[in-house]
């Protein structure tokens, strides 16, 4: 049987625009919210009867947002 598994995370991110003019809402550090969603598509695993384990996934997705995007790094 072929399933479609969907998985959500959220992570924060800041920036600034150093290039706008000094009183411009943009050029102080601020910070926007970003969901992003995983979708994993594929046969189910007979013996385990599921496609794929969300540990999985979130093994793989986490460290990418935590190091690469969050601001908090």
């Amino acid at each position: 049987m072929n399933v479609e598994l969907t998985r959500e995370y959220t992570f924060e991110a800041a920036h600034r625009l150093p290039r706008v003019p000094p009183d411009h809402k943009c050029a102080r550090m601020h910070g926007h919210s970003f969901r992003v969603e995983v979708c994993v598509t594929g046969e189910v695993d007979e013996r385990m009867g599921w496609l794929i384990d969300f540990a999985e996934i979130t093994a793989v997705v986490e460290p990418l947002l935590r190091n690469e995007l969050d601001h908090r790094r």
